[in-house]
C-alpha cells in the first residue's frame, strides 16, 4: 500500500479542477495463505 500511495503523490492530476484518487487493495496475501506453498512465500 505504501508503494501505492507514493507512486500517487508523483501523478499528474488529469482533471482541470481539484480531484481524488481512491486507491483500494485487490487481495492481501493472507487471502491465498491455504493455497500458499512454502516456495512461493518466499517470493513474498
Amino acid at each position: 500500500m505504501d508503494h501505492a500511495i507514493e507512486w500517487v503523490k508523483r501523478c499528474p492530476n488529469p482533471m482541470h479542477s481539484p480531484s481524488e484518487i481512491e486507491i483500494l487493495p485487490l487481495y492481501e496475501m493472507s487471502d491465498f495463505d491455504p493455497e500458499m506453498t512454502p516456495e512461493i512465500a518466499a517470493i513474498h
